[in-house]
């Protein structure tokens, strides 16, 4: 896991973000939607801290707290009172293994996310760019897009989330960025005793399906009943993120570079399964 701890004096809060190398590039077809499903399924509670208390205990100290599932990440994250920065480094340490992910849960939580996806359907901007994506990427898990299909959504299963779970929910698998009225030292030092306990999973590399050069302009047309605007969307191939093309201009470092910071990492490493033994 990598830390990072950003000093920020002007108003007495603290704000967490724990991000999870995993999102819809690491979901296969069948299992489109999984990442952002498994998303909603982490707001369910733990056995210590059950579905229900934490939103009554962040409200009660004006906390906000929230998720997001992109491509590339899942992300959660809350702000709360500087000295209640311990309640969230405690659920967000909690949650990243001990996650309640029931059956009932899972049914209840199915019928949430297909009507989330009926009310993106609604948006007539959605749909065209959920098409563009789809032939931007014809072998890459980016044209997947995130939500997922609505077939695919109902047959998700409790022990296939689970599964996604077990093997993306570790600290050797996320980084944590916290900013707040307090040294960089003091931040970075609380969130390594609340996370370096945890035990590690195998690293787990997304599905490898390398996109093809694209030779030429694709094009597509979506109609849809009723739609009385018409709607552009332009897509273009860019650099990866890591490309020396996207780096920063020597000389010039981040902004956030210039603020008191602290970066710290360590290896996880996985404990080794016993073997069995048998005696006569």
């Amino acid at each position: 896991m990598t830390l990072y701890g950003l000093e920020a004096r002007h108003a007495p809060v603290v704000t967490l973000w724990v991000w999870y190398h995993v999102g819809g590039r690491n979901e296969v077809p069948g299992t489109t939607g999984m990442s952002h499903f498994l998303e909603h399924m982490l707001f369910k509670g733990t056995p210590l801290h059950p579905k229900g208390d934490l939103d009554k205990l962040l409200a009660r100290y004006g906390a906000l707290w929230n998720a997001f599932t992109s491509e590339d990440v899942t992300c959660y994250f809350e702000t709360v009172p500087r000295e209640r920065y311990g309640v969230a480094l405690e659920l967000e340490a909690d949650r990243m293994r001990n996650a309640l992910i029931s059956r009932e849960e899972t049914e209840a939580e199915r019928t949430v996310i297909v009507s989330e996806r009926e009310g993106l359907e609604n948006d007539p901007s959605f749909l065209l760019g959920e098409q563009l994506q789809a032939i931007a990427f014809n072998r890459h898990p980016y044209g997947q897009g995130v939500i997922g299909s609505k077939d695919e959504i109902k047959l998700m299963t409790r022990d296939g989330l689970y599964a996604h779970y077990r093997r993306h929910y570790a600290p050797n698998n996320a980084y944590v960025i916290v900013v707040g009225d307090a040294s960089p030292d003091e931040l970075v030092d609380r969130a390594t005793q609340a996370f370096m306990p945890l035990d590690a999973e195998a690293n787990v590399d997304p599905p490898k399906a390398p996109e093809p050069p694209q030779y030429g302009e694709k094009r597509l047309v979506v109609r849809r009943a009723g739609g009385a605007v018409p709607i552009i969307q332009i897509g273009f191939h860019t650099s990866p993120s890591l490309s020396p093309a996207r780096r920063p201009e020597a000389g010039s470092p981040p902004r956030a570079a210039r603020r008191a910071s602290t970066a710290r990492s360590w290896i996880h490493h996985s404990r080794p399964t016993p073997t069995p033994r048998t005696t006569s």
